[in-house]
């Protein structure tokens, strides 16, 4: 289910693994870096509806990143984080 994708920023080349989610009517890309580190984005979080983001992440990454996002189509789960 992850795909991988390799990204170059600020000549600094990376490998990453990812899967787009939908969840609770929100899309979500949750990455794994090549360090193991795992980062969540959202996209619409924050009332800009085509907009991904995160926390504490520089805007240019999350540009890149959101456009191997949007090429993806969300895997459905339906489960209830909340609760």
């Amino acid at each position: 289910m992850l795909k991988e994708a390799t990204i170059t920023l600020r000549g600094k080349t990376t490998t990453i693994k990812y899967i787009v989610v939908g969840v609770d009517k929100i899309d979500h890309a949750i990455v794994t870096w090549e360090n193991g580190e795992r980062t969540t984005f959202y996209k619409g979080l924050y009332g800009v509806k085509n907009r991904w983001e995160t926390k504490d992440m520089p805007a240019d990454l999350i540009d890149l990143l959101s456009e191997i996002f949007e090429k993806e189509t969300p895997v459905q789960m339906d489960v209830d984080i909340y609760g």
